[in-house]
């Protein structure tokens, strides 16, 4: 009995030093770019997540969407958007990121702005409280959500295939 006073009497003598420490929570949030070299057949082949700190930040979605566009730290990775895209306006409704970006310059085609918005919408879609990501991109414009993003193309053989034949 008494060494169970003495351990709480010493517990009690600490908390008060315990009190000044702080406890740091690092938030960290993945940042999805395209591979510079694409791996066939691969889950991540194309588009690869970067996870990066946002300890402070993870509420404020301009600084985020800032630090997405300035690209990624690995040198495996590249911005999907071409170089100079900047952020024109950004907003929530009704459970929807709207995202407006600088127009591409000529030589973007449909099939990048798709590979870049997808990149951008599965790095909100799965860190903030939204159901989709709407992007907007000069006269470009798609809504993605986690059910229309296929990330991994994998062919599905059936045993048997018949032909019919005229």
């Amino acid at each position: 009995m008494r060494k169970k006073c003495m351990a709480l009497g010493l517990l009690l003598c600490l908390l008060p030093g315990l009190a000044g420490c702080r406890f740091h929570k690092s938030d960290s949030m993945d940042f999805y770019y395209v591979r510079n070299h694409y791996q066939y057949g691969q889950p991540q082949g194309v588009i690869c997540p970067e996870s990066r700190d946002v300890t402070g930040h993870a509420q404020d979605l301009p600084y985020l969407m800032a630090l997405y566009l300035s690209g990624p730290l690995d040198e495996g990775l590249s911005s999907p958007f071409p170089r100079g895209t900047r952020l024109v306006s950004l907003y929530t409704q009704d459970n929807t990121l709207f995202v407006e970006l600088t127009p591409p310059g000529s030589g973007t085609s449909s099939a990048d702005f798709t590979l870049s918005s997808s990149c951008l919408a599965l790095t909100f879609l799965y860190f903030s409280n939204v159901d989709q990501v709407t992007v907007t991109s000069g006269e470009n414009t798609i809504t993605l959500n986690a059910e229309n993003l296929l990330l991994y193309d994998q062919p599905s053989y059936s045993s048997t295939t018949t032909e019919e034949t005229k």
